[in-house]
């Protein structure tokens, strides 16, 4: 998955290191909207916070374009309407009444 304290420093629009582990390289490209090292290079961690530390104007540069990403591809209500989408392509294939009926039945959908 994707920690979502990552996500919530981008978010904030701070600039972030991670290792490239499970999800985490959907969420930051390096580069572009954080900086990515390989898991366990400790001079690579060490060399990538160096660089931000110095270069104040790529720190605003990342931190700006992970903010935008996190806010465009990673809020609550998109989420939400994807997962709802997957629900309903996968309702419609199984011969059950459609889920929209249980939903606006329950005062769901408006």
């Amino acid at each position: 998955g994707i920690p979502v304290v990552l996500m919530e420093a981008m978010a904030s629009g701070l600039s972030v290191v991670a290792s490239a582990l499970s999800g985490i390289p959907e969420l930051v490209e390096s580069g572009r909207t954080g900086l990515l090292v390989a898991p366990g290079d400790v001079t690579a961690l060490a060399d990538a916070l160096q660089i931000l530390g110095e270069d104040r104007e790529l720190r605003y540069r990342l931190g700006q374009a992970g903010r935008e990403k996190v806010l465009r591809n990673f809020n609550l209500r998109r989420s939400a309407l994807e997962l709802l989408k997957l629900f309903l392509r996968e309702q419609s294939s199984d011969g059950c009444a459609p889920l929209s009926e249980d939903l606006a039945e329950a005062g769901t959908l408006r």
